[in-house]
């Protein structure tokens, strides 16, 4: 049964994203949350504008059967000849949108008003909106969300005006931090509400691995983009691992993405390759963090930093720099080292402490679990239901 705070008439959950499922945290988060509704009673589904390559628990279909076709223009870097040759791929990409593609934001109109349609992104939002769905027409109550901090959004200059441009027709939006939320509510015009993450459970501290029954092992779960900064965390790794107190220490990385050459280069750059490992993208996060000691992030740019919560279930402590409210917050109810940003000597201080201290690493392991308990499935339905209560008083004001 979901929580007394839920609106009794939402009965089925849509996600809608940009590609699921994939590695990145918005789509872990879609996977966990859509998990915990599912196990609370209601329909849930996902639809998202791209295929992503990992398998999912949860019901899912995509807009468009292949990314590259359907995001980028057929012609993209061809002349003459090769122009003429795409003719069959432009034929079929163009067949796709006017008829399944439309035909999926047609059912997205017609949901009625038992259902939540969640916008994990302003783009899949966009897309939807191209093919034909409109905010305005619609029965559901509509949620729109940013899945990093406010102040990624205008990075890329498009995505701020598009938020501007199309949430504000949304009923309310949700962001990591009760910062952000208030920003993103300044700009936009409509309700926003500070949502944290879930987690699908907490297990208890005795049905983990003993902190020294586990390999002495760093780890690093990310997507291998640039705001990740992974050659940075190799670096400072790489330092930490120096140390002749640990020696028997190495560092797991494990993700997939562009970046990969840099990453790589990192690593043979570092002394220390063979103790520094990169692996492709786990489909069991969870399992690797339990076999692990300590969990590193370094990135530049972290709306929440899902992995700084699953190495929390773990019981392993995390080492950041502190980019963003939604880290700050994070890390203040977990513990672990919240590094100031830019101080790379404190961060590999921080490492060393747990990794050689006696029982630094531990206790701040120990710290984590309990603290994780913040974000456990009961607790964010009871945020979610209060959230979709306010929502709906916009619904009535929109109709």
């Amino acid at each position: 049964m979901v929580t007394a705070s839920w609106p009794r008439r939402l009965r089925r959950v849509v996600f809608v994203c940009v590609d699921f499922a994939t590695v990145s945290g918005g789509s872990r988060y879609v996977e966990t949350f859509g998990n915990i509704l599912r196990a609370a009673g209601l329909n849930v589904d996902v639809l998202s504008v791209y295929p992503g390559r990992l398998e999912s628990s949860l019901a899912h279909r995509s807009v468009y059967p292949e990314r590259d076709l359907f995001k980028f223009p057929v012609t993209l870097g061809l002349s003459g000849a090769g122009k003429l040759r795409a003719a069959p791929r432009y034929a079929r990409k163009y067949f796709v949108k006017f008829t399944g593609a439309r035909k999926a934001a047609r059912a997205l109109q017609y949901l009625g008003d038992e259902t939540v349609i969640v916008f994990t992104h302003v783009l899949a939002l966009e897309e939807l909106q191209r093919l034909g769905f409109d905010p305005a027409a619609s029965q559901a109550l509509l949620v729109g969300q940013h899945h990093s901090s406010y102040s990624t959004v205008d990075l890329d200059a498009a995505a701020g005006d598009t938020m501007e441009r199309l949430f504000c027709a949304l009923d309310g939006m949700t962001a990591l931090s009760h910062e952000d939320a208030r920003l993103f509510q300044a700009r936009l015009d409509i309700p926003v509400r500070a949502m944290p993450n879930p987690v699908e459970a907490v297990p208890p501290e005795d049905k983990l691995l003993p902190w020294s029954a586990r390999t002495p092992r760093l780890v690093a779960l990310a997507r291998f983009s640039p705001e990740k900064r992974l050659p940075l965390l190799v670096e400072l790794a790489a330092q930490a691992l120096e140390d002749p107190r640990a020696e028997q220490w190495r560092l797991d990385i494990f993700g997939e993405g562009g970046g990969a050459e840099d990453l790589h280069r990192a690593v043979s750059q570092s002394g220390m390759a063979q103790r520094i490992t990169v692996h492709p993208a786990t489909a069991l996060p969870l399992e690797e963090l339990r076999a692990s000691r300590i969990n590193l992030l370094a990135s530049r740019h972290e709306g929440f930093g899902l992995s700084l919560l699953e190495a929390a279930c773990a019981g392993i402590p995390s080492v950041a720099f502190d980019v963003s409210p939604g880290v700050h917050d994070l890390m203040t109810t977990l513990g672990g080292a919240l590094i100031p940003e830019g101080d790379h000597d404190a961060y590999v201080a921080a490492l060393l402490d747990f990794m050689v201290e006696g029982g630094a690493g531990e206790a701040a392991g120990r710290r984590a679990l309990r603290g994780a308990r913040a974000y456990a499935p009961e607790s964010v339905l009871e945020h979610w239901g209060r959230a979709l209560h306010e929502f709906d008083r916009t619904v009535r004001a929109r109709r």
